[in-house]
């Protein structure tokens, strides 16, 4: 079977921050700890959160629900796309 690394992934390693605990904030399958794929499961998670609030805001001035939803996707898409790891 193959060893599994131990080196820390995650970029709030040099905070003294591991893997697992990073896979525990996000609520990440804690299978992903101390792989490359760590960071990728991160942006994910926090795409999520941030098109659901988005949306909300956006609900919240006036849109309706599809459209907003439209929206806050395509904000995410365009960000994901900015982001470099």
């Amino acid at each position: 079977m193959k060893k599994k690394s131990t080196k820390e992934f995650n970029l709030m390693n040099k905070w003294g921050v591991t893997d697992e605990e990073v896979a525990d904030i996000f609520k990440i399958d804690k299978r992903l700890a101390n792989t490359p794929k760590l960071n990728e499961a991160i942006l994910d998670a926090v795409e999520r959160r941030n098109v659901h609030s988005r949306r909300n805001r956006l609900i919240a001035g006036g849109m309706d629900y599809f459209e907003a939803t439209k929206q806050a996707e395509k904000y995410a898409k365009d960000l994901r796309k900015a982001v470099k790891i």
